[in-house]
Order: C-alpha cells, then structure tokens, then sequence
C-alpha cells in the first residue's frame, strides 16, 4: 500500500510556492511534482488541498488536479504491485510520467511493445546473473514474436490487445502450436515462458494486462528430456576410429566436445589465447558464466594433431551438413 500526502515546502510567505505529492511506501519516498502551486496562507495542511478562498481564484481546479493525480498514483501502485515485484522509485516515477502524459510511451498496443520489449533487450540486465541478456535469449524472443504473428494470420477474428488477452486466447494459441504447428510440449512451454515474460514486463510498467497471463492457461509444463551420452567407453572406441582429411577432422570436433562439455556456441571461441596455467578458460556466450576446463590428455592430442589449435567448428559443420 502506498502513502500519498500533498506539502508545499514554505508556509511563509505571499508568493505562491509549488505543490509537491510526496509517495511512501515500504521504506521509500518519491516526491513528485504535481505542476500545481499555491501561495501558503491558501494551503490547507490538515486537508492538503487549497482553502476556499476568493483569493486563490482557481482553487477547484488545482484541488481536482491534485484528487486525479491522487487516484492515478494509487491505481498505477496497485497495478504494479499485483506482479509482485518490488516497486523502485525509477519504475514508480516512470509510469506516472507516463500516466500523466508528461513522457510518451515508447509503444501504443502489443504489437509495437513487443518491438519495442526485443529492441530494448540488450540493454537489460538477467536478474539472476547479474548479466546482460545473451543473444541466444533474446532470439528466442523474436522467435516467439514471429509464432505469434503466424497465429494471427492463421486465426481469423483472435484479438491482440492487453486486455483480451484471456483464457481463450491462451487456449487457441495452444491449439495452433499443438495442432498446426505440432510443436512438442517443451517447445509449446518455452513460447509461453517468453510470452508471459513480455506481459509480465509491460504490467510492470503501468499496462493494463488482462491477469489471465498469470493462470494455468498460458502455461505449459515441460517435459524431462531424453539425453543422449557418450560414457568413457564410448569415448574410448572413438578415440581408436582410424580416420584420416575431413573425418579425421570431424572425429576431433566431436572429441573436443566430449573432452570441453561446452556448448556449440562456445566451440568457436575455442583458441590458443584462452589456455592458462589451469587449463582452458573462458565465458560461456548462454550464460555469461566463467569456467575452466583441465587440459587433459585426449585435448593435448586435438591441439598437437591441428598444429597447436582446434578444428574450425564452423567449416566442419557446413561439411557435414552437405
């Protein structure tokens, strides 16, 4: 719940002085200027408004700007508190600029915030890492975009708007990813986990979202996936295929993976400037994370058989794909 008291900050004086809301809540205080001022004998503490005097000739209408700022500033709190994530005073300000018109929104329906929500992504910072978001992330956010604009086409009379957004909604898209698409259960949960994301965002930024993004219906519960592995045995024989040009090359890509455990994604950052004392040591381009991985015998034997580097992963991956 938020406090909202209106002060002026003189009670002396003849001239008239600014009026300024001054919002409380757990443990923070956002003074906010109301664009109204009164002189101080007009001012009312114990009300907070201006007395009804003929000398503040228009005091109903400074008193009606300051009930509607009033009731937006607590509207717009219990908005943003309904996400359940703490409200800072930059968030706060920001959406009553916004609904007091004072700064123009960067977006005028879904669509357009939704462009605006991938443009801004790469300035925005993982709450859990403590990292800019990866660039893997923030494709899968134009992938669900592209899914959703599929679903409009494909699905005459669907509303994409804040506030139609129910149920139904949730329920038809599930169609079209389960019937037309035939998207698996986890593909069908990762598009509903950057959906809600997307709303979840603009809720906190003062948008009036209808709450079904929140329930069952817009989510899907993903399923254990089948991982396929290579024990030390395995690894072994493959260590002992004769091979020889490309396939040689091919076998040492699939050993530098098993040896490295890195992503595909970090294959290719994979060279002679990473190696230390401990072994290799890099950040992960999914993650951000740092890692450092032993140089082990089987890694010794890539680098000397490849001069001292690692096979370019990008050519053997054209060369298998032909």
């Amino acid at each position: 719940m938020v406090r909202v008291n209106f002060n002026i900050r003189t009670t002396e004086g003849t001239k008239a002085v600014p009026v300024y809301m001054v919002l409380r809540w757990d443990g923070n205080r956002l003074v906010y200027a109301t664009k109204q001022a009164v002189s101080p004998k007009n001012w009312d503490n114990k009300s907070q408004r201006v007395r009804r005097v003929l000398a503040e000739k228009n005091y109903a209408q400074i008193n009606d700007s300051l009930d509607k700022l009033e009731q937006n500033a607590k509207r717009v709190f219990a908005e943003m508190d309904h996400s359940n994530n703490a409200i800072t005073l930059d968030e706060y300000r920001e959406v009553l600029d916004f609904e007091t018109g004072r700064r123009k929104r960067p977006f005028s329906d879904f669509w357009s915030f939704v462009d605006y929500f991938i443009s801004d992504a790469p300035k925005r910072i993982d709450p859990d890492t403590g990292l800019k978001l990866s660039p893997r992330t923030i494709a899968k956010y134009s992938g669900t975009r592209a899914l959703l604009k599929q679903f409009s086409e494909s699905t005459p009379g669907v509303q994409f708007s804040f506030d139609s957004m129910d149920d139904g909604f949730y329920n038809s898209l599930r169609s079209f990813m389960t019937n037309i698409k035939k998207y698996n259960q986890n593909t069908i949960s990762k598009h509903f986990t950057v959906l809600r994301t997307i709303l979840r965002e603009a809720d906190e930024k003062g948008v009036r979202v209808n709450k079904a993004y929140t329930g069952r219906s817009a989510s899907a519960k993903p399923q254990e996936a089948f991982a396929i592995y290579l024990n030390k045995k395995d690894i072994a024989k493959l260590e002992e295929l004769e091979a020889s040009g490309t396939m040689q090359r091919v076998k040492d890509n699939l050993l530098t993976g098993c040896y490295t455990g890195l992503r595909f994604s970090d294959w290719k950052q994979l060279n002679s400037a990473l190696f230390t004392e401990r072994g290799i040591e890099l950040f992960q381009e999914k993650t951000g994370g740092r890692v450092v991985i032993p140089m082990n015998n089987g890694i010794k034997s890539i680098l000397q058989r490849n001069g001292g580097k690692f096979p370019l992963f990008y050519l053997i991956r054209n060369l298998i794909s032909t």
